[in-house]
């Protein structure tokens, strides 16, 4: 039969394993927090410069929108009076 003995002192290698094993696995955690944080900023980053380009976009399509239209209006007012045609106007039947 084998018997197991215990010793009663604790040697400074005995404690320094453990202690690295807890540090590096801290470190590990801590690198691993921080690598999160930065790739959600950069996500972040990237949709605020996404939206200020369609923002952008957006502005300039309705200025040259705006423009289009002020542009052809008097077009359009000429053709409707020489068909006959009034914008807007009710008929009574």
């Amino acid at each position: 039969m084998v018997r197991f003995s215990l010793k009663k002192e604790i040697s400074f290698g005995d404690l320094l394993t453990p202690i690295s094993i807890l540090i590096s696995l801290v470190a590990v955690l801590l690198t691993w927090q921080n690598e999160r944080a930065s790739r959600m900023k950069q996500y972040a980053d990237s949709i605020r410069q996404s939206c200020s380009a369609v923002s952008a976009k957006l502005e300039r399509w309705r200025t040259l929108a705006d423009r289009y239209f002020d542009d052809i209006q008097a077009t359009l007012i000429t053709a409707s009076t020489e068909t006959g045609l009034v914008p807007c106007a009710e008929t009574n039947s």
